[in-house]
């Protein structure tokens, strides 16, 4: 493609991200609250005014308004503008990496993963719920397009189980020997999504790394408000979403880092 229509195609995928992320809104917020995603009406959360067409214009309404309520004029949550932008930036991306070059099914496929990271991280740093039928509707054709898009079957089985037994085992001995969860089966599950996109190696990578992406979580937490109790509930799902994410991009610099560190040049 020329420079001018890979230009267009770049600022198309941008804003179609920015408009899924609207939509990816309305499932973090609604999902939670067993309120139907598809037929309900978006509406200001303090005045319960209707929002009209022009009020949801992906990141325009938002900073036009100011951030706040066109109608009873109450500052409107960051998450809106912040989701949408980052939902833009992730689809761009996945067209700047794979796109552009021609590799449409790897780059829908990495457009599956990143969405429903984006969506799960949120809505667990927000409500501390995974949903389930937010990681299958994600993962069913992200499994179709990963495997359109040539990775072996087998890559993703294992991927699969990879994710599963490393997390579960976590969880199930923490049953055992502590007599409480170690965290949510949610997490379990997305770990094992998370598999299913990316391969074993991968899986693992992501599941390992993801404890250190926690703790700075923490720390960062901690350093903002230092009055905070010492038995603070930290949701974990949104360390995965970030530690999966750079995974999905530089998944051999990182394996390859790890086999330097474990002797295997």
């Amino acid at each position: 493609m020329t420079e001018p229509i890979q230009m267009a195609a770049a600022v198309i995928f941008f804003i179609l991200g920015a408009t899924m992320g609207s939509f990816y809104n309305v499932l973090v917020d609604r999902l939670p609250n067993d309120q139907d995603v598809v037929r309900g009406r978006s509406e200001c959360s303090y005045c319960h005014t209707q929002l009209k067409w022009y009020d949801l214009v992906p990141l325009l309404s938002f900073i036009s308004l100011g951030g706040k309520c066109r109608y009873c004029k109450e500052k409107l949550s960051y998450q809106y503008m912040i989701s949408e932008l980052m939902s833009g930036g992730l689809f761009l991306l996945a067209y700047i990496f794979w796109g552009s070059y021609g590799d449409y099914f790897r780059m829908l496929s990495m457009i599956m993963l990143w969405s429903m990271l984006l969506v799960v991280g949120f809505m667990d740093y927000k409500y501390k719920i995974v949903i389930d039928q937010v990681l299958l509707g994600f993962a069913v054709p992200g499994v179709v397009l990963t495997l359109l898009a040539g990775t072996n079957w087998k890559t993703v089985v294992y991927g699969g189980l990879a994710g599963l037994a490393f997390y579960g085992l976590i969880y199930v001995l923490a049953r055992l020997v502590f007599r409480k969860e170690g965290f949510g089966m949610g997490d379990v599950l997305l770990m094992t999504a998370i598999g299913v996109f990316l391969g074993p190696k991968e899986a693992l990578a992501t599941g390992f790394l993801s404890f250190y992406c926690c703790i700075i979580f923490i720390f960062i937490i901690k350093i903002r408000d230092r009055k905070l109790e010492k038995e603070l509930e930290i949701p974990f799902a949104p360390s995965m979403c970030i530690t999966a994410f750079f995974v999905s991009l530089y998944s051999e610099e990182i394996i390859s880092f790890f086999m330097n560190i474990l002797g295997y040049r």
